[in-house]
């Protein structure tokens, strides 16, 4: 039997290059199950994004999310999270 993987991204928007801001995967592999949790940091909203304002595009539940639980003390980088396995 295949293993099966479920994948859940928030991001900032849903341009190509929004940002990537959480992620999370659970892979099922025959009994075992394996989950992996983390946010990726990215630079913060109004800072480096010229011309691309991510948050006031959003819809406000959205923003509101996004504020509550993004933990930037705890992101990993780009390249960290995409060497977890």
């Amino acid at each position: 039997m295949s293993d099966l993987v479920f994948v859940d991204t928030e991001t900032l928007g849903l341009a190509k290059d929004a940002p990537i801001w959480e992620f999370a995967a659970i892979r099922r592999s025959g009994d075992s199950e394996t989950q992996f949790h983390c946010f990726i940091g990215h630079t913060p909203p109004g800072e480096a994004w010229p011309g691309r304002p991510w948050l006031p595009e959003l819809p406000p539940p959205f923003v509101d999310d996004y504020r509550r639980r993004y933990d930037a003390g705890a992101a990993l980088r780009e390249d960290e999270a995409a060497a977890r396995r």
